[in-house]
């Protein structure tokens, strides 16, 4: 079992959900999802909550797959460091969105940290290539989908903070 990963994982995890908690229920009540979802609306909305369930399905299984599994150095070299880059950008999300939202206009810094996670995941794809596991290449894959082409791709272009219903 590899201890330390899910240690990472379980530490570096704790901010990502506060910060999506912070920004749902204890942010100031003039924010709103509808502000946040961009071009997501009707089913473009339906698949993309369809697309964060196999997200966080994918994360799941990757998280079992390579902390009970044993991993190579050249694995643990590239995987721990894609951990520590894809938690500490997904925590970073809402502040940007936020700050956006205020400032009314989308910034570059919200593209370079949705970028940042998606390189993250790449991390994730490369490290289930070396171990040769079908689904865990299928996993990995999806997560990386999501976060490039939904999230920096499709939600990014369609985010118009300057649109916000706080204005």
């Amino acid at each position: 079992m590899n201890t330390e990963l899910l240690l990472l994982v379980l530490v570096g995890g704790v901010p990502v959900i506060l910060s999506y908690m912070w920004y749902g229920w204890w942010s100031d009540s003039s924010f709103s999802f509808e502000d946040i979802q961009g071009g997501l609306v009707e089913w473009k909305l339906s698949a993309w909550y369809v697309s964060v369930l196999l997200v966080v399905l994918s994360y799941i299984y990757m998280l079992i797959e390579f902390v009970a599994n044993p991993l190579t150095d050249a694995q643990k070299n590239i995987l721990y460091p894609s951990y520590m880059l894809f938690l500490s950008s997904a925590s970073q999300y809402t502040l940007y969105t936020t700050v956006d939202l205020v400032n009314a206009r989308k910034s570059n810094m919200l593209l370079v940290n949705l970028l940042l996670v998606a390189l993250g995941a790449l991390g994730f794809l490369i490290t289930a290539i070396i171990s040769e596991n079908a689904l865990l290449i299928v996993a990995t894959s999806w997560v990386l989908f999501h976060h490039l082409a939904i999230d920096a791709g499709y939600w990014y272009y369609s985010f118009d903070p300057g649109r916000s219903i706080l204005y």
